[in-house]
């Protein structure tokens, strides 16, 4: 790379490659764990107790008034993935549409 470092070479041709699917792989890690059911079901009483676990409570819980309570947790937790989704995806194009192009995605020239 012209006398640069191997530090330099990796942070200009191979980390503005990395850096989408790295955010789309913990994308994917978040979505699994905030909204994860069966390890944390297995694991017993926790403290507090994540979101779908208090979902599945509310909805089996034999009292038909906290049924929207679980309908409305697991719509949050739809609408939060959704929202960050969205937002990563959008910065994710960004990203490669700056490197198709030719312009470092980083910003400079």
């Amino acid at each position: 790379m012209l006398g640069g470092s191997h530090f330099q070479a990796f942070k200009v041709a191979e980390w503005p490659w990395l850096v989408p699917t790295l955010l789309e792989t913990g994308l994917i890690l978040f979505m699994f764990i905030f909204a994860a059911f069966e390890v944390p079901f297995l694991l017993g009483v926790t403290y507090p107790k994540m979101f779908s676990i208090l979902a599945y409570d509310w909805f089996y819980s034999g009292n038909w008034e906290n049924r929207g309570y679980a309908f409305a947790s697991l719509s949050l937790i739809s609408g939060i993935i959704l929202l960050i989704t969205l937002f990563l995806f959008w910065v994710i194009q960004k990203k490669r549409w700056l490197l198709a192009h030719g312009k470092r995605a980083g910003g400079g020239p």
